[in-house]
């Protein structure tokens, strides 16, 4: 989805000082991913896990990266990323 990651990013905290434009007041903060015991590329992305299964052993998750102004979206079975309550109305 082009721009709209530049848009859900907060305006600092961001690597290389691609910063976003916060335009939604989603505020997503690259506080990174961890795995195991280690933490991995603060400040570079961030990681929401999806509350819809890819498949019985996969979920999915969009992320945001520093340099890219697209939200993405992947699969994968384990690891601790951020969590984002959304209230449907």
């Amino acid at each position: 989805m082009a721009i709209s990651g530049k848009k859900l990013k907060t305006t600092t905290g961001w690597y290389e000082y691609d910063d976003g434009t916060d335009y939604y007041g989603f505020a997503a903060l690259p506080a990174g991913f961890a795995y195991g015991s280690n933490v991995y590329n603060v400040g570079e992305i961030v990681q929401f896990w999806s509350s819809n299964a890819d498949n019985d052993d996969y979920l999915y998750y969009a992320y945001l990266y520093y340099n890219d102004d697209e939200l993405f979206r992947g699969s994968r079975q384990d690891g601790a990323l951020s969590v984002r309550c959304i209230r449907n109305n």
